[in-house]
């Protein structure tokens, strides 16, 4: 691999750890017994965990501090989009 490709991925790459790395530190800032009753809650209505998970992470990001019944409702809305 040459210089010029390297420097490509590193410029490409940047992006896309700077987005991950902004994503976590939302995460970080919800309380771990939240997200997981949301998840438990979506799973127990029939929902596999991945799609659960990822629908509270989103629920999440657009209200990180809402209560848990917030939560589950607007995670619900993202899985009937």
């Amino acid at each position: 691999m040459g210089k010029k490709t390297a420097e490509r991925l590193i410029i490409e790459l940047r992006d896309k750890v700077e987005s991950l790395s902004a994503d976590s530190e939302n995460d970080s800032k919800v309380p771990y017994s939240i997200r997981s009753d949301a998840v438990a809650a979506l799973t127990s209505l029939g929902y596999n965990v991945k799609t659960a998970e990822t629908a509270v992470q989103k629920a999440l990001r657009v209200a990180p501090s809402a209560p848990i019944e917030d939560v589950v409702k607007n995670a619900l809305s993202v899985l009937n989009n």
